[in-house]
């Protein structure tokens, strides 16, 4: 039976049935096709669509840029400073206005809720391009680079989602899965599952269209047979900076690795939607990789096992002069080679947190060697100072120096030093000055030996 789409809004693929979204693959196959030729399909010349963007990016504006013009059409883009919508004027006569001017609009903010007064309001079709609950755009790519690397079809395929499996993307996929019967299996921590009111009504559908949907922490039950694994950011778009220290380690066990993707069929694809942290060229990488190239010292510690009050203590124990930061192993492994720190890279596995020390290595040691007797899921790995990585043993040793002010006193009585040598020993941190009487104290026992 034929399928027509004309004049139709989407917002969400629940109000579509699974042959609406198998015809919308099967278009997307077609214009990639005619791309990929270089094939003229200005099929909408003189019709002008709006890209309405209350969150920027990259991939979903150049797509719909490109798509727009590649099909003839005049194409305006309103980044968030550039529309009055929700400020001098509501979303109603923001929609009414566009709706006379364009042919379609498409919108990538916030709640749903706004797309879906957008299109009772515009009179022309309006698509959605990211909202907080939902991405729809993104599945009618996503299932056609599935049916592209499975070409026997998608219906039966075990798709699994690993990480923070309740946001947009999360969502999405659970309908498009349940909507074309493939097994969707949302594999992460409890509290980032998708909301109860949704799993059910996407178990009715996956029934109906012969798939499945499961639900579970197990990420080795998750792998095996997977046809798909697909991940995502670990913090969506929107949500604050200062809660990347908790999902770090809420996600860290639902990282997508070698060994995960070796549980899956033999044949399996992984994914990911990108963005995408995993080097230095970023805010986040460039900062981790200045920490590394500024600390006097640093320590890699594992915490595994730590509440969020727990790393709060640590930090207030290790005073101003250290920064203690959770990270991607990935990124700090590139953060570090950035910063030409070598000898690490093996201490960068589990749950990773690092002590960058600006401050008296020894006092921050100390600081670390307290707290993980205190609490023993705190782990030391190793660490790094004066160009020399360090072992778990070497730090234990530097946290075992005695304090500052001893040692200036027991080098004073050992040390004919010059006036001005003093005065710089007098600032020197402590570790460089255990060291200094170490090499005292190797100097007099080579003169009595001579002797």
């Amino acid at each position: 039976m034929p399928v027509s789409l004309s004049g139709r809004n989407f917002t969400k693929l629940l109000d579509f049935t699974p042959d609406e979204i198998r015809y919308l693959i099967k278009l997307s196959k077609e214009f990639k096709n005619l791309k990929l030729t270089g094939t003229p399909h200005h099929y909408l010349e003189g019709k002008n669509i709006v890209l309405l963007f209350e969150k920027t990016s990259t991939r979903t504006r150049c797509a719909f840029e490109v798509a727009g013009m590649d099909l003839g059409m005049g194409v305006t883009y309103l980044d968030p400073g550039s529309s009055q919508m929700g400020k001098k004027e509501s979303i109603e006569d923001t929609a009414r206005v566009l709706g006379r001017m364009y042919d379609g609009i498409e919108y990538r903010g916030f709640a749903q809720e706004i797309v879906e007064d957008l299109a009772a309001n515009a009179g022309v079709p309006v698509w959605n391009g990211l909202t907080t609950e939902f991405h729809p755009t993104q599945m009618i790519a996503d299932m056609l680079t599935v049916e592209e690397n499975f070409p026997q079809g998608l219906k039966g395929l075990k798709f699994v989602f690993m990480g923070d499996a309740q946001n947009n993307v999360a969502n999405s996929l659970m309908v498009v899965c349940a909507k074309l019967g493939l097994d969707f299996v949302a594999c992460g921590p409890q509290e980032q599952m998708p909301k109860a009111e949704l799993v059910e009504q996407c178990k009715e559908i996956a029934a109906e269209n012969g798939g499945s949907v499961t639900l579970t922490e197990d990420v080795d039950a998750a792998a095996t047979g997977a046809h798909v694994i697909y991940t995502d950011i670990w913090v969506s778009m929107g949500e604050p900076d200062d809660i990347w220290e908790s999902r770090i380690k809420l996600l860290e066990p639902y990282r997508v690795t070698k060994d995960v993707m070796a549980k899956a069929a033999d044949d399996a694809i992984f994914m990911h939607c990108l963005p995408s942290f995993h080097d230095t060229k970023t805010t986040i990488g460039a900062d981790i990789a200045e920490k590394f190239k500024e600390a006097t010292a640093t320590v890699v510690t594992e915490y595994r096992g730590l509440t969020v009050s727990n790393l709060a203590e640590l930090r207030r124990s290790l005073g101003d002069g250290t920064t203690y930061t959770v990270a991607k192993n990935t990124l700090v492994k590139r953060a570090a080679a950035e910063a030409g720190i070598e000898g690490l890279d093996d201490l960068f596995a589990g749950p990773t947190a690092i002590a960058f020390i600006s401050g008296e290595p020894v006092d921050a040691a100390k600081a670390i060697k307290k707290f993980a007797k205190d609490n023993k899921a705190l782990v030391v790995k190793g660490g790094y100072m004066d160009g020399k990585a360090l072992s778990v043993a070497e730090v234990e040793k530097i946290a075992d120096l005695e304090s500052r002010e001893v040692l200036l006193s027991k080098l004073a009585g050992a040390m004919k030093a010059k006036q001005s040598q003093a005065a710089a020993l007098f600032v020197a941190p402590a570790s460089q000055i255990a060291r200094l009487a170490a090499a005292l104290q190797e100097k007099k026992a080579g003169s009595e030996d001579a002797a």
